[in-house]
């Protein structure tokens, strides 16, 4: 795999997330988060044909990346899953998932 594709919103409040983050604002970096979750519930929702998230299973990693940050183990690994059953060959979830599944042994 030489590349990840993913749709510039999330990866924009992904972006933000990690930069206040860094800076240890934190209000904004919770905005952020919201942001990226808000914006990639909406690729769940099949029936919000004005809003379409291209490569759903992408956005997933970012959020469930952010998710994993937070220290929300269980919650990122869910979302892993569910970017793993959109595409289940050549995602990096796959790689995720066994790294966390092992960590909690």
């Amino acid at each position: 795999m030489n590349c990840a594709v993913v749709d510039a919103r999330p990866f924009l409040h992904y972006l933000q997330y990690l930069t206040f983050r860094g800076l240890g604002l934190r209000h904004k970096q919770i905005q952020a988060f919201r942001s990226l979750r808000d914006h990639t519930a909406d690729g769940v929702m099949q029936n919000q044909m004005f809003h379409k998230v291209f490569h759903f299973e992408t956005a997933c990693n970012l959020l469930a990346h952010c998710l994993e940050m937070e220290g929300q183990i269980d919650d990122a690994l869910g979302v892993y899953l569910t970017s793993q059953s959109g595409m289940p060959r050549n995602n990096a979830a796959n790689w995720h998932i066994r790294r966390l599944t092992s960590a909690q042994r």
